[in-house]
């Protein structure tokens, strides 16, 4: 069960972090 807990934890923590940097670089290319 710890397992299981760990990675639905991890698992939308790692997307949303991957898509967090997807969206900066996104709003840097735009300004420059």
């Amino acid at each position: 069960i710890n397992i299981l807990l760990t990675v639905l934890g991890w698992v939308p923590g790692s997307i949303h972090a991957v898509w967090a940097i997807a969206k900066h670089e996104e709003r840097m290319a735009r300004v420059q």
